[in-house]
């Protein structure tokens, strides 16, 4: 069963339990805060993201949130920080901020692209019809805005992980 959380204003939890629809387990999902139940991947192959977002903040919260999901996670501040990271190790997925010091999100994903078929999702408050068209033609898959929706980008993730899986 699935345990539910909530909290009155002095701070005190209670507990309820309830059911999962039909065909949903309650080990596929985690507790990432108190209100929030997170899809859990369900092969247990670890996929590495390679996360590249200049905001430390974002950063840091993009990774905690993505390592719940159950994938190891990579870092860089930078497209040119990435491109070391990947030469060094590789990743299943890409997932970058468009405006970067440096190259920008969709420069790199011309760059990771040219060597290598690995996805890319990009993430920005700044999406302008150019922009799109530039992402599109670089190859990347996805685009999300900022700021973003955790369950989009959690699904965004499963769909294009597992399409790697079929190839």
């Amino acid at each position: 069963m699935a345990e539910n959380r909530s909290h009155n204003r002095s701070g005190s939890s209670g507990i309820s339990f309830g059911a999962f629809p039909e065909g949903v387990s309650d080990h596929c999902f985690t507790i990432v805060s108190e209100v929030i139940l997170v899809p859990q991947p369900l092969n247990s192959t670890t996929k590495t993201i390679l996360i590249v977002e200049d905001d430390e903040l974002f950063r840091k919260s993009l990774v905690t949130f993505i390592r719940s999901l159950g994938y190891t996670v990579l870092t860089a501040d930078s497209a040119e920080r990435a491109l070391e990271k990947l030469a060094e190790r590789t990743a299943d997925l890409v997932l970058t901020d468009l405006q970067l010091p440096g190259l920008n999100g969709i420069e790199l994903a011309k760059a990771v692209r040219s060597s290598e078929d690995i996805p890319v999702i990009l993430i920005s408050g700044f999406l302008s019809d150019e922009k799109r068209g530039a992402a599109k033609e670089a190859g990347i898959e996805i685009l999300l805005r900022k700021p973003a929706d955790l369950m989009q980008l959690a699904a965004k993730l499963d769909e294009l992980l597992a399409e790697g899986e079929r190839v």
